[in-house]
């Protein structure tokens, strides 16, 4: 039971003194408590030169792009497949299926040659084409500077804590109704 607790809540631990110290710091003194915990420098400097704003933004864009992408072609798909017999339903059934068993990291070699293909590259709409097939998370890390990334790490978990507590009794009622039925 003790190491169960250890293995949740020392990474949280970790992040949350991680992010109020400087690099120097963080690298001599372990995992000791920060000297100055009004050190929000960190925090700073991931919305300054992480430019976290700037995130946001384009998680937003590709956000409702892929999930409308995905909706859209997926009801198209759905209908033709449900409501038409032709010759090629039961091979497109078949691929379908193929690609829900596949693990998604097998396709990325594909899907990125295609983004390149496009010119996408490095660009906004590269993510978007991806999404629109695959379930992967991109992070950039900045090397070797932990306190920021701690720093960043505990801007974006708070709020998603904070919503998940104040959204759970829905959730939990969601998955309950749907198991009943």
């Amino acid at each position: 039971m003790l190491l169960a607790v250890f293995v949740v809540f020392f990474p949280i631990y970790s992040v949350v003194i991680g992010a109020f110290k400087t690099q120097v710091e963080y690298y001599q003194s372990g995992m000791r408590l920060p000297e100055n915990w009004f050190n929000f420098e960190n925090f700073k400097r991931v919305f300054k030169v992480g430019k976290l704003g700037l995130g946001f933004k384009n998680i937003s864009i590709i956000l409702v792009v892929s999930v409308a992408g995905n909706i859209v072609l997926g009801t198209m798909v759905a209908y033709a497949l449900g409501r038409f017999d032709f010759k090629l339903r039961k091979p497109i059934m078949g691929m379908y299926l193929v690609a829900q068993v596949m693990p998604m990291i097998t396709t990325q070699v594909a899907t990125f040659s295609v983004i390149k293909f496009l010119g996408a590259y490095n660009e906004i709409y590269a993510p978007m084409l991806l999404y629109l097939g695959a379930d992967v998370l991109q992070i950039v890390i900045y090397a070797a500077q932990i306190n920021v990334i701690s720093a960043g790490i505990l801007i974006i978990f708070i709020p998603t804590v904070l919503i998940f507590l104040f959204l759970q009794r829905y959730i939990y009622a969601g998955v309950t109704n749907g198991a009943v039925k």
